[in-house]
């Protein structure tokens, strides 16, 4: 047997009008004197704005660093995910006093 719920009467439109009340009749010049509403949705506010700011800084460093240049080299991540030990190590038996010769790629 399934109990029934008590459904929550709330009257939104009283809790809205009470905050926005809290925004009325504000004085600029003492912002301490303010309720907790208002002082928190202006830090909200310039959060937001700095949080606007960092993001538009960081797409246009990625716009400024990701640009075609000639003769460099680019990743393929398939390669890299294909490579096995065996292709990554190479076994080279010297001889007393012989150097090691390296092979550029």
């Amino acid at each position: 047997m399934a109990s029934k719920n008590p459904v929550a009467n709330i009257d939104l439109n009283s809790v809205f009008e009470g905050a926005a009340a809290q925004f009325r009749g504000l004085n600029p010049n003492e912002p301490g004197q303010w309720p907790l509403l208002p002082k928190l949705g202006t830090w909200v506010l310039l959060f937001q704005m700095a949080g606007l700011v960092l993001l538009v800084a960081m797409i246009g460093a990625i716009v400024l660093t990701l640009r075609a240049r000639p003769g460099v080299r680019r990743q393929v991540i398939a390669v890299q995910n294909a490579r096995t030990a065996a292709m990554a190590v190479e076994l080279v038996d010297l001889q007393p006093g012989q150097a090691a010769q390296q092979e550029r790629v």
